[in-house]
């Protein structure tokens, strides 16, 4: 009779178990997963920024002169991380409207996060002065833009680098 009592636990053991799956069920999501029963929390999601400015924030640019710009993205809070560099054409900086994402001469990143399809990004953006001191080169950075706004995911959004000077 012991014999018998085991493997007919071990049967209703079996059946009772839950045979749902979680995964990540946000189609938005780079790693949705059509045959997952609930989400549990893995979701991962990927948009591209591209930095650009007007004709106004480009004319102080190269008043000012600067020898390249430096482009920064909030990793952690707090912390930033840099993330590409720009240097002015023969013609200095030179504003050509709003690019599409990966057009030449424009500067774009892509992003990743997880938790939901929406994320708040926050950049600045240094302008660089070069000058050299008995043949050293001494760089000298000014913050140019620090901003924020909502990037949804699967999106390419233009953000658009404002001098400090035009806010106030």
């Amino acid at each position: 009779m012991k014999n018998l009592i085991i493997p007919v636990f071990l049967l209703f053991f079996i059946s009772c178990s839950d045979s749902r799956s979680g995964g990540c069920i946000d189609v938005a999501a780079v790693n949705y997963e059509n045959w997952a029963d609930f989400d549990d929390g893995s979701c991962n999601y990927i948009a591209d920024v591209v930095f650009f400015y007007d004709a106004i924030t480009a004319n102080e640019l190269n008043l000012l002169g600067y020898d390249r710009l430096d482009y920064y993205i909030e990793e952690t809070p707090g912390t930033f991380i840099f993330i590409d560099s720009e240097y002015p054409s023969n013609n200095g900086f030179i504003a050509a409207g709003i690019p599409n994402c990966y057009e030449d001469t424009y500067v774009t990143t892509p992003i990743t996060w997880f938790e939901n399809g929406l994320t708040t990004i926050n950049y600045q953006v240094y302008g660089v002065n070069i000058t050299s001191l008995l043949g050293i080169p001494i760089e000298t950075e000014t913050l140019v833009d620090e901003y924020s706004f909502d990037l949804l995911a699967n999106e390419c959004a233009a953000a658009q680098i404002r001098f400090l000077s035009k806010r106030k």
